[in-house]
């Protein structure tokens, strides 16, 4: 039932995909991060997945 959500990791440590892998989510962010980055990536999973819009 949840495995349809999306997952955006956010994290203090820019290189986090690259040392230990995205775990299965759909996008990353480092800190501190841009409001705007955040809007945008949510929008990309959410058009991604239309069964959430």
């Amino acid at each position: 039932m949840t495995g349809s959500l999306p997952v955006i990791l956010l994290s203090g440590y820019p290189r986090f995909p690259e040392s230990f892998g995205s775990y299965g989510s759909d996008g990353f962010i480092a800190k501190p991060f841009n409001v705007d980055a955040v809007i945008h990536m949510v929008e990309g999973c959410l058009s991604n997945n239309a069964e959430l819009a």
